[in-house]
């Protein structure tokens, strides 16, 4: 919450003009763990730092429960 108020805030400074902040529930497994950065084999959305194949795989090989 606190970078995105103060991204709010440096836009509205520096350039005067109005932008929102969007926040949504965090994506987890069905074991309550979360995806992201940080877990191990995660996607970036990033094409330098993912190929679109290696993209559409990580989506296909989930598990149905998750």
């Amino acid at each position: 919450m606190g970078n995105i108020t103060a991204g709010i805030d440096l836009c509205r400074k520096k350039l005067s003009v109005t932008v929102f902040g969007l926040t949504f529930p965090l994506m987890t497994k069905a074991d309550g763990t979360k995806y992201g950065k940080t877990a191990s084999g995660a996607v970036h959305l990033d094409p330098k730092k993912t190929s679109p194949y290696r993209f559409y795989q990580f989506f296909i090989q989930l598990e149905d429960a998750d």
